[in-house]
């Protein structure tokens, strides 16, 4: 998608469900990505996936600051929002609209499941030749009243990574049952991510999941994942053992290696 002298253009959209503070996400992405010069207009794609199939695209930049502060403000999905899946025969249509819009960037608000669209996306784009940086803007942490591991300046433990530190502040959900857990419940454990979710939920419609080698050839990186991961024949610590261990020498020095 390369053009002339002016700039390229940026994509913002919605998706999954409205939570209160979908429209912030999209004020703050709209606002920042006008201000900041490297685009020459800032859409919004009405209904998400389904308006950029569609076309529908609507310039964000004559919008004032007085009402995307009164945006900002109110609960719900100002550019309207979509649970449609995408799917493979969408990629070319999307990616001709995104070429024809000279987009360069596009943001896309939502949960986990958006995450893995813009995942999806972005891989498309690059095998296509398309130069366009997919950015995933999360609209909470699936909006499941998971307790944050932030410290008293507001920050998450420098020790750890994000998704190990949350995790160890919700030890009451842990661990997770390989065979048994949903998608969510799978993409909350550390050291499993979108594309060994969907490997362990292809193969265990077939057969059971009960070995870390399997694990590990799915993607799973077993030096996260093993304090929070159960199935047959391996056994996690219990909560209070998992504090200690996680936070013990020992398993320090593990994670080095």
């Amino acid at each position: 998608m390369s053009g002339g002298a002016s700039p390229a253009n940026a994509l913002v959209m919605q998706s999954g469900g409205p939570t209160p503070v979908l429209n912030r996400s999209l004020a703050g992405v709209a606002r920042e990505a006008g201000d900041s010069g490297a685009f020459g207009e800032v859409y919004g794609a009405r209904r998400g996936i389904e308006g950029l199939l569609a076309g529908e695209l609507i310039p964000l930049a004559a919008i004032s600051d007085a009402h995307w502060r009164r945006v900002a403000a109110t609960p719900g999905a100002a550019l309207g929002s979509t649970r449609r899946k995408l799917r493979d025969d969408d990629l070319s249509a999307i990616l001709e609209t995104l070429s024809a819009r000279r987009v360069s960037a596009c943001f896309i608000i939502g949960g986990n499941d958006s995450a893995e669209t813009g995942h999806t996306l972005g891989l498309a784009a690059r095998a296509a030749g398309y130069d366009v940086r997919v950015v995933n803007v999360p609209k909470t942490i699936d909006n499941d009243e998971l307790r944050l591991a932030y410290d008293d300046d507001g920050f998450l433990p420098h020790e750890d990574d994000p998704k190990t530190s949350i995790a160890l502040a919700n030890l009451n959900r842990f661990p997770v049952n390989v065979n048994e857990a949903s998608r969510e419940q799978l993409l909350r454990v550390p050291g499993v991510g979108p594309t060994s979710t969907d490997r362990i939920l292809r193969n265990r419609a077939h057969h059971s999941v009960d070995n870390w080698r399997d694990l590990q050839a799915m993607g799973v990186v077993r030096k996260w994942a093993w304090r929070f991961l159960a199935f047959p024949g391996h056994r996690t610590p219990r909560a209070r053992q998992l504090r200690l261990d996680l936070f013990g020498e020992q398993a320090r020095e593990e994670r080095k290696t």
